[in-house]
């Protein structure tokens, strides 16, 4: 018996290290909340992140957005649009959305079909009401108390019209949102933690 155990042990050490998963560039929605759940579990936080937190987050980005982008709240200001920065300031709107719907899923808010299914809004580029969402909207949405898929719903639903209105269809946002996570998965361990 302790020979057996030993040749176990032996075998275990001689197998190769465990690779990592490979993470692949998003082609959906759901590629999007799997990447942010990666990218989410490899930070650091110094106390538990909270719903609250996640929308501060929202919030915050979505200004930046809007700074970035023609209609910006700063009327003071002059500038050309640079639409680099305002889709990489989207895309960081999505990354917290995307942290959110995570979030309702693992406390039980939202299950993994209704999670699925908000693909349908996000891959959406016809949406004939979008020209009343703005940063406004989305902020509105996001003050709101209730926590329901259904919330999430019309929050990815008004984001996709924002998205809309300046421009950017679902493909502009993945490709954004992949290079914009592989630089942050890059920054975890250096100037995140």
């Amino acid at each position: 018996m302790t020979i057996l155990l030993i040749l176990c042990v032996l075998y275990v050490l001689t197998l190769p290290p465990k690779e990592e998963k490979k993470m692949k560039k998003p082609e959906n929605f759901t590629d999007v909340i799997n990447l942010q759940k990666d990218l989410d579990k490899k930070i650091i936080n110094y106390r538990p992140r909270k719903l609250n937190d996640i929308k501060k987050s929202l919030i915050a980005e979505l200004i930046e957005f809007d700074e970035e982008s023609v209609d910006s709240h700063k009327t003071w200001k002059t500038k050309k649009r640079d639409k680099s920065k305002e889709l990489e300031e989207l895309t960081d709107v999505w990354f917290f959305v995307a942290q959110m719907i995570n979030y309702a899923y693992d406390i039980g808010d939202i299950t993994l079909l209704e999670l699925k299914s908000l693909d349908t809004f996000f891959m959406e580029n016809n949406y004939n009401y979008f020209g009343d969402t703005d940063v406004l909207t989305i902020i509105n949405d996001v003050r709101t108390p209730r926590f329901t898929y259904e919330f999430l719903r019309e929050l990815v639903r008004d984001l996709k019209c924002l998205s809309l209105n300046y421009g950017y269809k679902h493909n502009d946002i993945l490709d954004c949102y992949w290079t914009k996570w592989n630089k942050n998965i890059n920054r975890v361990n250096n100037e995140w933690n």
